[in-house]
């Protein structure tokens, strides 16, 4: 039903023609109907934004927006981007410990730490997406970049990579400047990719999401935040909104959203989706299984043959790993382009294994192959032991047959002696050997031969 990454591209692009030109024909009273229903309920609930937009984080699906064109200032928004860029250029985890010392212009800006402080990057991560601590946010950026402003253009670098146009940063805590920007739209995208990391999901459901006040020119929250309903993720963007109210009025935007949302099931939850090495575990090659449901949503003039999946497996994963960790992910795309992700994880914990795990070699495996081992060398003992008594036993049966053939000369000796033979016309103590006798004879022979 669902292409593979292998789909032809003039095929979409083929489908897509077509879908346009069979669209064009189509009344759209019904979308205009369905869209004035959703305007009547969203204007009963009374949202203060000025800005907001519902977007559904399982298939990029705008469900709900009012203005969410509309450049206003993203305030902690700017933080999950602070966020990313950081991880992006982290090593590895074990980054999470290294300190920062806090900057005279660092400690200027806020007054959650002082000059000199010490704040391990981990904790500057957690203060900054929990407790919403812009001088965290400015720490972090010169842990990061050589300088502030190098961490600003990576900022605005990480928003292209993201296809979003309408976003300006000039600061990496969302500080209110004139010249900072952002519409509710580009932040659902901006969340919807934060959202991807597992160190900010993580520090993002400690509150259900970030918000920050600002207070110039009024006092109005800037939220973004998230939640799960019947397997699909919704992000909700709220701009301006009364303070005090935020996190009320998203919980209705969510609500709302999640009864009106495309719900096209392209995998369900629990399916295999592949296999995933685990250097130094007890289990090396480790079944990974879909999360949740994995949906799509085409636009109404667009076509499912556009939809196509890839699955994305981690490399370099190491024991232990506890049960549902994360170690890939289900890749919805349609057109080509990126609209949801499915993590895929393990049902089953994966304890440090022995030492061959390192060469990822499972304990079964290695009971196994020690079994092998152990029978090979029982069988070159065997063959080794089987060789050496086939040596001695012909080494006695050749003694043996040496003793019989003495036995059998001490016998043709005793038997001339009592013969009394003699040879070379005296008398010999020892009777001549057989091989002489027969040489004896046989010169007699040629003599008389020669004599006639």
């Amino acid at each position: 039903m669902f292409k593979t990454r292998k789909t032809q591209r003039m095929k979409n692009l083929v489908v897509v023609i077509i879908s346009m030109i069979l669209m064009s024909t189509i009344s759209f009273d019904a979308f205009a109907a369905s869209e004035a229903d959703v305007s009547k309920v969203l204007a009963g609930m009374n949202i203060s934004s000025s800005s907001y937009a519902v977007m559904s984080g399982s298939t990029s699906e705008m469900v709900i927006n009012n203005h969410a064109e509309r450049k206003m200032q993203p305030g902690a928004v700017a933080m999950l981007v602070t966020a990313m860029v950081v991880l992006d250029k982290m090593y590895n985890e074990e980054e999470f410990e290294n300190s920062v010392v806090i900057s005279e212009k660092v400690a200027a800006r806020g007054d959650s730490y002082k000059q000199g402080d010490t704040i391990k990057v981990r904790d500057l991560m957690k203060d900054m997406l929990v407790g919403g601590k812009g001088q965290a946010a400015e720490a972090l950026a010169t842990y990061s970049a050589t300088k502030r402003s190098v961490f600003i253009r990576e900022m605005n670098s990480k928003c292209l990579e993201l296809r979003i146009m309408d976003t300006e940063f000039t600061n990496p805590s969302g500080a209110y400047s004139t010249k900072q920007y952002s519409t509710a739209a580009d932040c659902a995208v901006i969340t919807q990719a934060a959202l991807r990391y597992e160190v900010i999901k993580e520090y993002l459901s400690v509150k259900g999401g970030i918000m920050s006040t600002l207070g110039d020119p009024v006092y109005r929250s800037q939220f973004a935040g998230s939640d799960v309903k019947d397997d699909m993720q919704f992000i909700v963007i709220l701009m301006d909104s009364y303070e005090g109210k935020a996190k009320e009025e998203a919980k209705k935007l969510i609500d709302y959203a999640s009864t009106i949302a495309t719900r096209d099931a392209v995998i369900d939850a629990g399916k295999l989706a592949g296999h995933v090495m685990v250097r130094g575990g007890e289990k090396v090659r480790v079944a990974a299984y879909t999360e949740t449901k994995g949906f799509a949503y085409v636009p109404p003039e667009g076509s499912k043959e556009l939809i196509e999946t890839e699955i994305v497996l981690d490399k370099g994963l190491e024991a232990p790993l506890e049960k549902g960790a994360k170690v890939g992910e289900f890749r919805i795309l349609v057109a080509d382009e990126l609209k949801g992700t499915v993590n895929l994880v393990t049902h089953e914990k994966i304890k440090k294994g022995w030492f061959p795990s390192k060469a990822y070699i499972s304990n079964t495996a290695s009971i196994v192959l020690g079994t092998i081992l152990g029978l090979f060398l029982l069988l070159l003992l065997r063959i080794i032991y089987v060789k050496r008594k086939r040596e001695k036993m012909k080494a006695l049966r050749y003694r043996l047959k040496l003793r019989e053939l003495a036995l059998e000369q001490m016998a043709i000796d005793e038997d001339r002696r009592r013969r009394n033979w003699t040879y070379g016309g005296g008398y010999e103590k020892f009777a001549p050997r057989t091989s002489d006798i027969r040489k004896e004879a046989l010169e007699n022979a040629i003599e008389e031969d020669r004599k006639r």
